[in-house]
């Protein structure tokens, strides 16, 4: 997190994704003890799974 040109904050997202489930998020500000679904919104992950070149689907309003 950046504000006025100086970094503030790192934040750390962690994707997750067990057999047919969705992908899930958690970042290091979150409460530790829940995760997140992806919304096919996400620019994060897109651009980490294109920059790895995973593929994933988006199936109504979930990334697969």
């Amino acid at each position: 997190m950046v504000v006025n040109g100086r970094l503030k904050e790192v934040i750390t997202w962690n994707y997750t994704k067990f057999q047919t489930d969705m992908w899930r998020y958690q970042t290091s500000t979150m409460d530790q003890s829940h995760d997140t679904v992806v919304s096919p919104g996400d620019k994060v992950f897109a651009y980490g799974m294109n920059r790895l070149g995973w593929p994933y689907e988006v199936r109504e309003f979930w990334g697969y």
